[in-house]
């Protein structure tokens, strides 16, 4: 059994480095079967039908080695044959045979691999438990049968066996350790053919004396030279020269060290007679007692390499050449921003030596300003979100000057897709952001003055409309305190609904003001009366903590201005500046200062209001000129009085400059332009074209004399209509002008004077007019409006009209012109 289950182990198992396959493993059940069932045809007969073998031993060790296909076939086979043989012992065979099997199978399992030996104590256990289990199953014999057998068999069995088991699971165990290490062997043998012809540099084996062991397929590729070509040679075959070879054994090839730590240049020769230079690298090959056995020696060709570095060597003399002659910033950094490359221009520019350069990183010299984004913009190109980008930013000299740049920045990348290196291209575009600044600065201005135009617009419409009312408003209470005399009780009332009409009145003038649409009195002026004048003024009225300076040079060119609204700027600005220094601890400051400036080659007065108060953001500086819009609390201002200011600087062809931030106070500045001598007086509106007796007090009383009157409000129709009638004409007042037309055709020798509202729907103040002066030609006409302009005083005498009226003013100024024109009328007539 021992001789026959180990030439099958060897059979099974001898230069086996793959799992065996199942039609083998089938074949050795069926073997080991075999084996079985030789061991009971000479088994030792206790009594009858009752044998005892050594298969218990066979198939323990069975499932222990060989494993589960081998082990049931083998107990399959046993068993069917120990069935056949039949007797009192088979079942209690059977069970032995099927025992010792899937003990031997869960041993091997849960105590034994491959890859750990067993002990001989444990395999002496292994039998133990083998035999043990044996022993139970002698009580499936007949009572007295079993009793017997384990009184005189147990012992035995329990001694012998186990030894017997041992000693043959040791043989089988040293046999599969021997087969592993064999195994073992070859793979390390076959891995280092695979590794030493795998590499792709020359590598050669020489014993002590230099004499060439072993080549490899990397060294006859890199050398020409196959191992039959160099049998018996030294090494010296493929040095350049005797020469080197020696230099290089004196100072290579030492014995005492077992390895090169640094790779050294040899110059070589290869088969067909070319020189190359290698980078080699050597191990000495050292024996278990530490005698040297040999010399490894791995060489590279680096003669690509050594073109490859001289590629690079004149590659880096073109790139700083082409450094040095741009005229632009050039730098190549590293990963985090630290310059490692870079061109004079650019080192230059910033003032900084090469040496100094070399310590900052792009984020050193950036504005404090742009740091943020350009920090941002560099992370994302160095983590590979972007191959590239362009910024526009702000750098800082080493001289802390600061001028704009245009950046564009690629990424270098290695083999492995990681960014090693930033290259930055940067052009100095501080020019064109300054003419971009001053574009946007007009820009700013062009939709500031178009806003505010629009606003004017509706400014205007707006007072136009509403001072219609209030004219209503107050000719109406005029009426009534002259209806309910002086006595009555409602007269205080009628008081005090003139009194809040005309403050209203007040503020609609300051929003025509601003819409530019009041009576300017412009001449050729000094502005400095004018603050002086507004100067007194305040002196009188600001608190006393509050320091109010006044410079006016003399140089100053005169302007064509009204002074009154100069006045009207000063105050307003001054007052804006008295807000602005409420609250603060500080002694207020208000600097009023007249200077003559040049500006593109024109010639300005400058007018400065400036304050050291809380000063203004950017959000509240773009709306300041709105009009109703301010910043003070409820009950304390308009919101009109910087408007009025803008309307008034626009009037008179000025511009405004402000200057504020967040405490550090504000400074209005406008400039007037200088007056020309040919500069005439601008004519006012509301002046008659004929001043003759303009400033006569004249009568009231109308004498019956007829007045056409047209107005497409009809409020002011019936309210004028009265006031005309009270005062002794007869009025026809008319809120359609067609109708009125007809009535004139209809009764055209009886008009004695027309008063015509400008705008009117369906037909203007002028076209009719011009109708009226057709149907009676010498028929005085007055033109009532709301903004005389210099087209209108053209084109109204050609439309036959008298007198041009700004309506808004009052009721009383209309009243006057009518008496005026109706009484040099009836005198006219009377003559004729």
């Amino acid at each position: 059994m021992l001789l026959s289950l180990g030439l099958l182990y060897d059979i099974a198992f001898r230069g086996t480095p793959t799992p065996t396959p199942v039609l083998h493993k089938m074949a050795y059940g069926m073997l080991i079967g075999g084996i079985a069932i030789v061991l009971m045809l000479t088994p030792v007969v206790w009594e009858a039908g009752i044998i005892f073998d050594t298969r218990t031993i066979l198939l323990g060790l069975t499932g222990l080695f060989f494993g589960a296909i081998p082990t049931f076939l083998a107990m399959a086979i046993a068993a069917a044959y120990r069935l056949s043989l039949g007797g009192a012992g088979a079942l209690a065979g059977v069970a032995t045979i099927l025992s010792s099997g899937l003990i031997g199978l869960a041993w091997r399992r849960y105590r034994f691999a491959e890859s750990r030996e067993l002990a001989l104590s444990e395999m002496y256990v292994f039998g133990g438990v083998v035999q043990a289990a044996m022993i139970l199953c002698l009580f499936l014999l007949p009572q007295a049968m079993a009793r017997k057998a384990i009184a005189s068999l147990a012992l035995p069995i329990i001694i012998i066996y186990p030894v017997c088991t041992a000693l043959l699971g040791n043989l089988l165990a040293g046999r599969q350790r021997r087969y592993r290490l064999d195994r073992e062997l070859a793979h390390e043998k076959a891995l280092f053919e695979a590794i030493f012809n795998g590499i792709p540099d020359a590598i050669v084996y020489a014993d002590v004396n230099r004499n060439i062991v072993a080549i490899n397929r990397g060294f006859t590729s890199v050398f020409g030279y196959t191992m039959d070509d160099l049998a018996g040679r030294k090494t010296s075959y493929f040095y350049e020269s005797e020469d080197e070879y020696e230099r290089q054994g004196r100072q290579r090839f030492n014995l005492t060290s077992t390895q090169q730590t640094r790779p050294y240049q040899v110059t070589y020769r290869k088969k067909n007679g070319v020189i190359f230079a290698g980078e080699t690298l050597g191990t000495v090959i050292k024996g278990a007692s530490g005698e040297a056995l040999g010399y490894i020696g791995v060489i590279r060709d680096i003669t690509e390499r050594k073109q490859a570095e001289e590629s690079l060597r004149e590659s880096k003399e073109r790139l700083s050449a082409i450094f040095d002659v741009a005229n632009v910033g050039v730098s190549i950094t590293d990963a985090n921003g630290r310059y490692m490359m870079f061109n004079s221009w650019w080192k230059d520019k910033l003032g900084y030596s090469d040496e100094e350069m070399r310590r900052l990183t792009n984020i050193d010299i950036t504005h404090a300003e742009d740091k943020e984004e350009s920090s941002k913009s560099f992370r994302e190109l160095v983590n590979g979100k972007t191959d590239r980008y362009r910024l526009e930013k702000r750098y800082v000299t080493k001289s802390q000057s600061i001028f704009w740049a245009d950046l564009s920045a690629s990424a270098i990348k290695d083999r492995n897709n990681r960014v090693t290196n930033v290259v930055g291209m940067v052009t100095d575009i501080t020019e064109r952001k300054h003419a971009e600044a001053a574009q946007a600065q007009f820009e700013a201005q062009l939709r500031e003055s178009q806003k505010m135009e629009a606003l004017g617009t509706l400014a205007g419409g707006v007072a136009h409309d509403f001072n219609n009312a209030l004219a209503t408003i107050i000719g109406n209470a005029e009426l009534a305190r002259q209806d309910v005399g002086s006595e009555h009780a409602a007269l205080e009332s009628l008081e005090e609904i003139t009194k809040a009409s005309r403050r209203a009145k007040n503020l609609v003038q300051q929003i025509l003001a601003f819409s530019r649409r009041q009576t300017t009195e412009r001449k050729i002026v000094s502005l400095a009366p004018a603050v002086h004048e507004a100067a007194r003024l305040l002196r009188s009225t600001l608190p006393a903590g509050i320091n109010l300076n006044v410079d006016c040079a003399p140089d100053a060119p005169l302007v064509s201005a009204d002074s009154n609204q100069i006045e009207q700027i000063i105050l307003n600005l001054c007052s804006n500046a008295w807000h602005a220094l409420q609250g603060e601890r500080r002694a207020g400051v208000i600097d009023i200062r007249l200077a003559a400036e040049v500006r593109h080659g024109l010639h300005f007065a400058s007018l400065t209001v400036r304050d050291n108060g809380v000063g203004m953001d950017e959000a509240i500086r773009i709306r300041i000129f709105e009009p109703f819009f301010t910043t003070k609390g409820v009950g304390e201002g308009t919101g009109l009085g910087l408007s009025v200011v803008h309307g008034i600087a626009k009037e008179h062809g000025a511009s405004i400059e402000v200057e504020s931030a967040p405490g550090k106070g504000t400074a209005f500045v406008i400039y007037f332009p200088a007056a020309q001598p040919s500069d005439a007086l601008a004519l006012a509106p509301g002046k008659s074209m004929d001043d003759a007796g303009r400033n006569e007090r004249v009568a009231l009383q109308g004498a019956g004399k007829h007045i056409l009157y047209v107005d497409d409000d009809e409020s002011i129709v019936f309210l004028m209509t009265r006031m005309l009638e009270r005062q002794g004409y007869r009025v026809s007042g008319y809120a359609n002008p067609h109708e009125a037309l007809a009535a004139a055709r209809v009764d055209c020798g009886q008009i004695d004077l027309a008063v015509t509202d400008y705008n009117m729907p369906g037909m203007s103040g002028l076209e009719l007019a011009s109708a009226l002066r057709e149907v009676i030609p010498d028929l005085p006409v007055v033109l009532a409006t709301g903004y005389i302009t210099e087209e209108l005083r053209q084109k109204a005498p050609a439309s036959g009209v008298s007198e041009l009226i700004y309506k808004p003013n009052s009721v009383d100024e209309l009243c006057k012109a009518v008496a005026h024109f109706a009484d040099a009328q009836g005198r006219s007539r009377g003559s004729s």
